[in-house]
Formats: C-alpha cells, structure tokens, sequence
C-alpha cells in the first residue's frame, strides 16, 4: 500500500513538476537558437535563393475540350510553395452565338467562405449577368481563377486557353499579392521562424505520423503559425530590442521580385497583342486595415499611424506605406511598384482599369467591413467591382 503511494506521488510529481519544467525549458530554449539562427541570417544567400526561385519553372498547364468542359490541368512543380489545387473544370459551349470573355485571378474569385449559403456573387458571376443584359446575343464567361495563381501560372494558363479558342476580351484582375508571397514563402519567411518549428516538433513526437484526413488541418495550422505566431513573436523581439532587421536587403528582394512580375505581365500582354483580343487589366485592391508585421520601426509605425489618422486620404497613404514595407505578413498585400506599372502601361487594345484609386476616389473604406481576411472580398465589394468593369466596358464600347 505504501508503495502504491510513493509510486502515485511519483507519478503526480512527474506529471505536474517536471514534464510542465521540461516542456518550458524544451520551449526557451528552441526560441533562443531560433533567435540566434535570425541574426545570423546571410541576406546575400537568400537573394539567391530567390533568384533561383524566379528562375524555375513552376507549373506544367493542360487545357482540354471534353463533354462541353474547358479542362484546366495544373501541375506545381514545387515541392515547398505555396498550396495550389490540382486542376478545375469550368462550363463552355461551342455553340454559344454571343461573346466568349476570359476572367483571370487568384483565390478572391475561387474561394467561397464555407459559411456562406448560397451561390456567392463574385465579381464574376455579377459581371456574367450584367453582360448576358447588355449584350444582344449576351456572353460566356469563363473564369480561370484559382487558388494563389501568381503572374508565372496565369500567363501559362492565358496562352493555353487562348491557343484553344480565341476570345472576344480577357480580363484579368491583378493584385500581385501572390507574386511577393510565394517568393517570400519559399525563400524568406523560413529564415524568420521563432515558435513554429518548436511547435512542429512537439507535434511530430505527438502525433508519430499524420493521418491522410489531416492533410487540410495540418495547412490550416501552418498557416496560422506564420500568419500569426511568428510574426507576433518577431514583433515582440523587435519591440524588445533583442532583433535588428535591416530594412535594406528586402529593398533589393522586391525590386528583384517586380522584375520578374513586370517581365510576366508584359508577356500577357504580348499575347494579347499577338492574336488581337482586347485586354483588360483590372488594378485590384487588398484590406488596407487587416495587421501589418515587418520591421517594428517601419510597418508597425505606419499601420499604427495610419489606423489611429482620421483624415481619408492621410489614412490611406500611412497604411498602404505600411503594406509597402512588410514582410512577414501571413499574406503579403499589393504593393505600390504594382500600381505605378501598370498605371505606366500604353499599349493600343490594352486597357488599365484602377479600381484601386476608384475606390479610393469614391471614398471607400478599405477594411474588414469589405474584406474576410487580407484580401478575400466580401459580397458587397464583388458586386462594387463588378459594376467598374461592367461600367468601364460599356465606356469604352470594348465588346461592340
């Protein structure tokens, strides 16, 4: 019986003490390598690295007819990047005695909240209404977005729906968010981890091999980690005075990355030169207001700023000086090089709608109450896009 005792009190002193000691010192001692590991970054290797992730190609597209169906076959090379789907299947008709219209963009046209009943109003689904009115023999729209497309897949995706049956217009909706977050998910935000991988491990020593079914729940809880715990904890250090980031190198990392968008979008361009269809470039927009995290001193200050100024249009500029400036972000926002080449694009049959300064002439509020998370609209701002382009078609008599 005494034995039982002890061997109870061991058990309780093993569970309540020493594991709960284990797991602190396990926990502070993973943060303070990982915190050494980021000063220690080489700032030279991981342009490097980007370069070479620039330089790779990265998806292998198919489109194909059959029973009626475009087929959208899309393969991601990489084994470390961003999430992607595999392929979609979009309604088409041979048939169709009206105007054939492409629609290119990312997930903002491809994810429907899971808690939204009903068929959501993307700006496509509104756009296709509005021109079947306008239009004497109406249109098919046919739209090619997925989930984190960047420049690199549509322009693949664009030349192969192109070589399959010429349109009447393409549109494409570009915020370039997706461009400055693969780079920075393959190459960057690795070298900044401080509690994720810590998490990770003791995951993995939990849980020896995760089930197929959590494939989902495991993205999920990797993007939470660096949307979330590691950019706070970055914060925090800054804050603290135990990181420097330099500014500098992510300068340098961003000119390199726009080289490439401009490179990409100019070849979309081309193409639509090259087989005489009308092109629109719709200039997007991100949520001005969602958390901004880079270096403390820099889009920290301009969001806190920015979200404290009443005047609109002061507003506006400290936050997107914000988006400007950061880094570690879960998902990076449209950048401002992004506004100004396309603004600077002149080029006959190609149009540049900036919805961004429409709606910043409008006056519209730029937050969480036209956006879920960092750049997934809401209904009420689809159906506002939306009516820009229908609007600006009309103006310009594009589709005649």
């Amino acid at each position: 019986m005494r034995s039982l005792r002890q061997s109870i009190k061991k058990i309780i002193f093993l569970t309540v003490v020493l594991l709960p000691l284990i797991f602190a010192f396990s926990f502070i001692f993973s943060v303070i390598l990982n915190v050494k590991k980021i000063q220690k970054n080489d700032y030279d290797k991981i342009y490097t690295c980007l370069n070479d992730y620039l330089k790779k190609d990265k998806c292998e597209v198919g489109l194909a007819q059959k029973d009626g169906y475009f087929y959208l076959d899309y393969h991601y090379l990489l084994e470390n990047g961003l999430y992607k789907p595999a392929g979609k299947g979009v309604g088409f008709k041979n048939d169709h005695p009206g105007k054939l219209v492409y629609f290119f963009g990312s997930s903002e046209f491809a994810f429907k909240p899971p808690f939204f009943k009903g068929d959501f109003p993307f700006v496509t689904k509104v756009l296709y209404d509005q021109l079947n009115s306008y239009l004497p023999k109406g249109a098919q729209l046919i739209n090619f977005s997925m989930n984190a497309l960047d420049t690199f897949d549509i322009e693949k995706i664009a030349k192969s729906a192109v070589a399959l049956k010429k349109p009447d217009l393409l549109i494409y909706y570009d915020v370039g968010a997706s461009d400055f977050e693969g780079a920075y998910f393959s190459c960057i935000k690795n070298n900044f981890k401080v509690i994720s991988p810590f998490i990770k491990n003791l995951s993995r020593l939990i849980i020896f091999k995760s089930p197929p079914k959590m494939g989902k729940a495991n993205q999920a809880a990797d993007w939470f980690m660096r949307a979330y715990v590691d950019p706070n904890a970055l914060r925090l250090l800054q804050w603290a005075n135990i990181i420097k980031i330099p500014w500098e190198p992510f300068t340098a990392y961003n000119q390199l990355i726009m080289s490439y968008y401009k490179n990409n979008v100019m070849r979309i361009v081309q193409l639509a030169k090259e087989k005489d269809i009308p092109l629109i470039i719709v200039a997007g927009v991100s949520n001005l207001e969602s958390p901004t995290f880079g270096i403390y001193s820099m889009s920290d200050a301009f969001y806190d700023k920015g979200m404290h100024q009443k005047d609109y249009s002061k507003r506006v500029l400290l936050l997107q000086q914000a988006k400007d400036t950061e880094i570690f972000t879960g998902e990076l926002c449209t950048k401002s090089p992004i506004y100004e080449f396309l603004a600077s694009l002149e080029v006959e049959n190609v149009y540049v709608f900036d919805a961004y300064s429409k709606l910043k002439s409008d006056k519209v509020k730029l937050g969480y109450n036209l956006f879920y998370d960092y750049g997934h609209m809401r209904p009420e701002l689809h159906k506002i896009i939306a009516d820009y382009i229908f609007t600006y078609i009309k103006e310009k008599d594009i589709l005649k």
